[in-house]
């Protein structure tokens, strides 16, 4: 959608869009602002409230806070969870009667994508793990047309939350003609608070599950057996 917009071919643009909702079932998206992320990831400083002493020492979360400052594993995490509750708890919206299987674009990430899948799925709720096939697969976007009409889709959703603002795309519309069919189309997006409490809460999660090592202001090594809360705040300014 990028090359059509930028060297001039929007005049292809309807007939792409008439020939996806004529096959497609259903659109649905999700949307975050990266910049929201950007700012959350960078400003969390972590303590460890050491119960033996009650007092502080700082944690290294930097490999943590890569992990979740990457915009596209953040918003598929997000947007694979709420998807899964939607045939489950609104059904209404859509509800989807054969197992999910993922595919997406060929791309550098595909082994941290690979390994964060199946991270995913082991932590997946029993009642969610039956809506998917257990498998992703990548693609060529340049043969495989259902990633292009994905990127279709996002393409434009992105340009009415930047012009509308995230959580505002109910109604828009596309600036060329368009047929009547109609897809199921589903737009989720989160506001800077839940994101906030979202990251807040896998950070925290990861800190308990993983071997953190905790240092002294001093940079000593402390022994403090796993007997410790982790503390999460924005850093002071």
């Amino acid at each position: 959608m990028s090359e059509m917009a930028s060297i001039n071919r929007m005049h292809n643009v309807s007939a792409f869009h008439n020939l996806i909702v004529k096959h497609a079932e259903a659109s649905v998206s999700l949307t975050l602002n990266k910049f929201v992320l950007y700012d959350i990831i960078d400003n969390i400083e972590a303590h460890a409230l050491i119960i033996s002493h009650m007092k502080e020492a700082p944690l290294n979360i930097d490999s943590i806070k890569e992990f979740w400052r990457d915009p596209f594993y953040t918003a598929f995490y997000i947007f694979i969870i709420n998807l899964l509750k939607i045939p489950l708890e609104k059904p209404q919206l859509y509800n989807f009667s054969d197992p999910l299987e993922f595919i997406f674009d060929e791309t550098s990430k595909k082994s941290k994508i690979v390994f964060g899948w199946e991270q995913f799925k082991a932590e997946l709720d029993s009642r969610y793990r039956d809506l998917i096939t257990g498998r992703i697969n990548f693609e060529d976007d340049e043969k495989f047309f259902p990633l292009q009409a994905a990127d279709f889709r996002a393409w434009w959703i992105r340009e009415w939350a930047i012009e509308r603002g995230i959580g505002n795309i109910k109604g828009a519309e596309f600036p060329f003609p368009i047929t009547d069919t109609k897809i199921i189309n589903i737009s989720m997006s989160i506001s800077d608070d839940d994101l906030k409490s979202f990251i807040y809460g896998n950070i925290d999660k990861a800190i308990r599950e993983g071997s953190i090592k905790i240092f002294s202001p001093s940079g000593e090594l402390l022994e403090t057996d796993g007997d410790y809360i982790p503390v999460l705040r924005r850093k002071s300014t």
